[in-house]
This record gives C-alpha cells, structure tokens and sequence, in this order.
C-alpha cells in the first residue's frame, strides 16, 4: 500500500512539475511543458531554412526546438500527431562535417537518431511520429526537403513580453 501512494505521489509531483503557473503562459497555439512553450506548424511544410522565420512570425522570441532530454523528446512527438516528420532546430555545418549544432546555441547534450542515422548527406534533422520510427531522429536536405517543424519559445519571455 505505501508503494502505491508513493507511486501516486510521484505521478502528482510531476504533472505538477509539468503544469504552468499562474503566471506562465503561452501564445496562441503554443502547448505548456517544463517551462517551455512549444508550437507544432501542423499541416504546414517548409524547407527547414525557413522555420527561423516561421517561428518568429508566431512570436519575436520563438526559435526551431531544441532537445535536451527523453521527457520533452516524447512531449514533442505527442505533440506532432502521427505518421509524419517535423524540422528540429539541428544542423550540421559542412565545416564540421562531424559535428551536429542546435540553431539556440545550446549543447547538443541529448540524441535520438535512428539506427543508420545521421547519413552524411543530409544536414538536417526531423523528429518522427511514424510507428516504426516513433521519436528517432532523421536526416534530410536544409533547402529541399519540406515537413513541418515546432518552435520554442521559453515562457518567462511570453510573461515579459
């Protein structure tokens, strides 16, 4: 019986966790998680040179996402629907063929990448919602291939705003 309410407790401390504050909000079609505010284009498809924009468009402080962790990794393929792919805010600098680079300047500290992916072709990163690649990481052409992407923006800068 202690197990269960211990596990109860743990499961109410993080939705908690999870939840906004009164003061934290997000805009318009922007879903709450971990302080973070995150935007899914939907139907939407561009090349991924255009999300910088894109996101700006839907607030000045929004950026292509990062991915630090598992928890917002799984956030944002439930945020995606199924069956598609979404542009992330990872590339690959053909100066540094070896290195992949977050567009916020953040460390690249967390993975989730296919088997047999990155391939050195591609430069670009999506995030799969499709059953047999459900939340691994893909490669794709920057300026040719199309999918829709998310945005982040950090809820304290919405607050401020």
């Amino acid at each position: 019986m202690q197990l269960v309410k211990l596990t109860l407790l743990l499961v109410v401390a993080q939705a908690l966790e999870d939840a906004p504050a009164p003061d934290q909000e997000c805009p318009g079609d922007f879903s709450y998680f971990q302080g973070m505010c995150y935007y899914h284009s939907g139907g939407l498809a561009v090349p991924w040179v255009e999300v910088p924009l894109e996101c700006y468009n839907f607030h000045p402080a929004a950026q292509p996402v990062s991915i630090h962790n598992r928890r917002t990794n799984d956030f944002l393929t439930t945020l995606a629907g199924t069956n598609t792919g979404s542009w992330l805010g990872l590339f690959r600098d053909q100066a540094y063929p070896d290195s992949w680079f977050w567009l916020d300047g953040s460390d690249v500290d967390y993975t989730s990448w296919l088997a047999g992916e990155p391939e050195n072709s591609y430069d670009c990163a999506t995030l799969s919602t499709h059953s047999a690649y459900l939340g691994h990481w893909t490669s794709h052409y920057c300026t040719t291939s199309e999918w829709p992407y998310y945005c982040q923006v950090n809820s304290s800068s919405v607050a401020n705003n």
